[in-house]
């Protein structure tokens, strides 16, 4: 068994995120006779370590264990003289095999539960004519993720719920997708976000992480009670898209500055008294506030004291008999005089 070269091997991910995936190409030719099979081989040691092996003498490519225990194959009808471009793709958890033959990629082995490692090849000690050969490592954090150069139909954000990104939030450029810096400044930060590019070849799923610092923000005031509006303060200047009351989008207006965010109060009729979550969908970030909305206070008038007749009555009785034992008292008086 012929030995294998390595091509550019991987290494982990900083930050100790390692997805380890590969996109390798190669174009290869059987011009001499001798030119039987070559093979490839990837895994991340003995124990998960497999070999494809594209057999031009018996029409044939394999999968199987490093001790060559075959785990897959399909028939293939390998010509001499005939160019064709070979991808191997370990992306995600997959191995996947594609012959491209005449501008058309076949996929032709499918391999689950791959974990990520090395790649190598024979091909530097075979008889096949073989050029364009290159290893590119599909994990990344920058936003940056290569494709081979086959044509992207969409980009989609798995998991900001299957979001699929526009035009202008993404670009390809020489095989390789660039997410938009300014979309991705509008995600959660510090998130592993997975991606899904949908390719005229395959889908790649790829990661970018976002960074670890955005737009804060909290309410103006600790309680507001309903009937008033709600402002929220930011702590810098960013313009919001979109208001989110306990997950349910709401109306509302930002100040010029773009550092105040206020919900008014006919908007918040249906909002019960108590404590609710409000995120706020940024140019910089998702921050979260919490919102303490009170019942109105209600004034209740002082109702007056309830008077009682009866003594009123009684003190008028008093007085009335006060007055006639005056008038009796002085005509007794008068009386006695003349007398």
């Amino acid at each position: 068994m012929s030995s294998l070269s390595v091509k550019n091997l991987s290494s982990p991910v900083g930050g100790g995120k390692s997805y380890k995936d590969f996109f390798y190409s190669v174009t290869i030719k059987a011009t001499d006779p001798s030119a039987k099979a070559f093979r490839v081989e990837f895994g991340k040691d003995e124990e998960q370590s497999y070999v494809a092996t594209f057999d031009f003498e018996q029409g044939l490519v394999r999968i199987g264990s490093q001790e060559m225990d075959e785990i897959k194959s399909e028939d293939y009808a390998f010509e001499a003289d005939t160019d064709y471009k070979i991808d191997l793709i370990l992306n995600d958890g997959v191995a996947k095999i594609y012959i491209n033959e005449y501008d058309t990629p076949t996929l032709l082995l499918s391999l689950d539960g791959y974990r990520g490692g090395s790649v190598s090849t024979d091909l530097d000690v075979s008889p096949f004519e073989h050029g364009h050969e290159s290893i590119t490592r599909l994990d990344t954090l920058s936003g940056d993720y290569f494709v081979g150069g086959y044509t992207v139909s969409k980009v989609v954000n798995l998991t900001d719920g299957n979001y699929r990104l526009s035009a202008d939030q993404y670009k390809v450029e020489a095989g390789v997708i660039t997410i938009n810096r300014e979309y991705l400044n509008t995600l959660e930060v510090a998130t592993l976000y997975k991606f899904r590019a949908v390719t005229s070849l395959t889908d790649f799923d790829f990661f970018v992480e976002t960074d670890e610092v955005g737009t804060q923000a909290r309410a103006q005031i600790d309680q507001y009670y309903r009937g008033s509006d709600v402002s929220f303060e930011l702590s810098e200047a960013s313009l919001v898209s979109k208001v989110l009351i306990d997950n349910e989008e709401f109306a509302f207006t930002q100040n010029e500055e773009k550092t105040l965010v206020t919900v008014a109060s006919a908007s918040l009729s249906s909002l019960p008294a108590g404590d609710h979550n409000v995120k706020f969908y940024t140019a910089n970030g998702r921050p979260e506030a919490k919102l303490s909305l009170y019942s109105t206070v209600e004034v209740i008038p002082e109702l007056p004291v309830p008077t009682n007749h009866m003594y009123f009555f009684i003190d008028i009785a008093i007085f009335g008999v006060l007055i006639i034992g005056y008038v009796l008292f002085s005509q007794i008086s008068k009386r006695g005089k003349k007398n």
